[in-house]
């Protein structure tokens, strides 16, 4: 039976909600395998379509397949996950999610990080997680060319630039692109100011300050106008701390009904300048381990 057909049947009979949880389970759009038969000096055993967790944020960063394989190599057997989204900015999110606390970033690069026994990637629209195994470079390269539907979707987001180093938990970077998002890892925020019916993105991050942990969020809008509206929203709130920059509002909110200490949120925010020719690039060169 064709896709839209099957589409239709099910919203009849359960609903669009039944409908969007369906499509939103990581399986596969189509029979073909995500993950090449042979890749390298690698043979692949066992394939199975992933449920990916989270199922309302994985709808959210636009989800499209998940898959599993077991490959046989002279390195040994060791597990590979794919995660396919919409672009690079769903995927870049996506990995900030799904990396562990205890993940270890690779030098220079923004987006692979590792433990003990795994490796965490995240390139163009796709997601890695690799288990028994860490690949270099040129496995990766070839793995590149084998991919179906690997696309860029507009390069990497820049906000992550914006986020000062020092001081920041390591992994607690957050992207956040609607209000499922926004209340899994910015609760404090309330949605309607956000300002995501504006087009609104966000980066999230949390700091140690002499004053305790601190939760920055740093919003994007299309124009500096529409952030200056967002800005005067903003600063209604009672003992948060903001700050605009041409597009970027940046925040720092009161969590527990405590106010922020203003000399903790001034050493946050007064880093993050707009500039029109600010460019931020993660390292094409992947790091040994």
């Amino acid at each position: 039976m064709p896709r839209h057909r099957e589409i239709a049947i099910g919203v009849r009979r359960w609903g669009w909600l039944a409908v969007v949880a369906a499509l939103a389970s990581g399986a596969p759009a189509s029979a073909q395998p995500m993950w090449p038969e042979k890749w390298r000096e690698h043979q692949r055993g066992k394939v199975a379509p992933v449920t990916p967790p989270e199922a309302r944020l994985w709808a959210e960063f636009g989800g499209e397949a998940a898959e599993k394989a077991i490959y046989e190599s002279p390195v040994g057997r060791f597990s590979a996950t794919a995660y396919r989204l919409k672009d690079a900015t769903s995927a870049l999110a996506w990995y900030e999610y799904l990396r562990p606390e205890n993940a270890v970033p690779a030098r220079g690069a923004l987006s692979v990080s590792t433990t003990p026994g795994a490796e965490y990637a995240a390139h163009q629209n796709y997601v890695f997680q690799f288990e028994g195994w860490r690949p270099l470079e040129p496995e990766m390269a070839a793995l590149y060319k084998l991919l179906p539907r690997m696309r860029p979707g507009g390069g990497l987001p820049k906000l992550i630039g914006h986020l000062l180093a020092k001081d920041r938990r390591r992994n607690s970077e957050r992207y956040i692109v609607g209000l499922h998002s926004l209340e899994l890892f910015a609760p404090a925020v309330p949605g309607a100011v956000a300002g995501f019916e504006d087009g609104a993105e966000a980066q999230a991050a949390r700091y140690l300050t002499p004053g305790g942990e601190k939760l920055l969020v740093i919003f994007e809008y299309p124009t500096p106008q529409v952030a200056r509206q967002h800005e005067v929203e903003f600063g209604k709130l009672v003992g948060w701390q903001v700050k605009r920059t041409g597009p970027l509002v940046a925040v720092v909110p009161a969590e527990a009904g405590q106010a922020v200490d203003v000399a903790a949120a001034k050493a946050l925010l007064d880093p993050i300048e707009w500039d029109l020719e600010f460019t931020w690039y993660e390292s094409a060169k992947r790091h040994a381990p």
